[in-house]
């Protein structure tokens, strides 16, 4: 009786052994599962991050800087100063500090805006070289041409650069010879297009900037 008593509690105790190497495998294989799950999903935001971010970095743009409730020429995305971020329509782009006072827009021609509105808005760069407007794109060299000046800025040195190169550098006129722009292309290193005051710029007054892929 003693053996038998013996022998089933070791029965007894074999089967809860096994039945707890049962559970410390399906434990195991759990948490394999669940760190397998976390693992994939997290691998397929990450696939659909860079999927969005190369195909807004990659394609042509046109960037209008000006006061949110002027209207927005077509084919261009507005910047209203708000700095670096994403702003909702494919894009990363914005300021190291706000320049959300700093806006400026004006009607020429009443009602063709969406025609030629990106040259009659613009930001006043606050001056100094700490001062940048950046965009996030894939990496290579880009054709970008910039607009400043206009009505707000009469008869003042524009001096703007692209990845430390001067695109614009000149004194706007005066009356209807009111712009500086220039064209200019630049390489990106960084994963963002950095625009900045030129070194002796007192005002810059950015209507606009086009960006292409070369």
């Amino acid at each position: 009786m003693r053996r038998e008593r013996v022998c089933a509690g070791s029965t007894e105790k074999g089967m809860l052994m096994a039945n707890q190497r049962k559970d410390s495998r399906f434990l195991t294989s759990g948490r394999r599962r669940s760190s397998s799950g976390i693992l994939l999903l997290a691998a397929c935001f990450s696939l659909l991050s860079q999927s969005t971010e190369a195909n807004a970095q990659t394609a042509a743009v046109n960037i209008s800087f000006q006061p949110a409730s002027f209207p927005l020429q077509t084919g261009y995305k507005g910047d209203f100063g708000q700095t670096f971020g994403a702003r909702g329509n494919g894009y990363s782009y914005g300021w190291n500090v706000s320049h959300t006072s700093r806006t400026f827009g004006y009607s020429a021609l009443p009602g063709w805006e969406k025609t030629w509105g990106a040259a009659w808005s613009l930001i006043r760069m606050l001056p100094g070289q700490p001062t940048r407007w950046e965009i996030a794109v894939t990496n290579g060299n880009y054709e970008v041409t910039i607009l400043a000046a206009g009505y707000r800025c009469q008869g003042q040195l524009q001096q703007i650069a692209a990845e430390g190169v001067l695109v614009v550098n000149g004194v706007a006129g005066w009356d209807y010879d009111t712009y500086v722009g220039g064209t200019q292309v630049v390489a990106v290193h960084d994963g963002r297009l950095t625009v900045t005051n030129g070194p002796t710029a007192a005002e810059n007054c950015i209507d606009y900037i086009q960006i292409r892929p070369r």
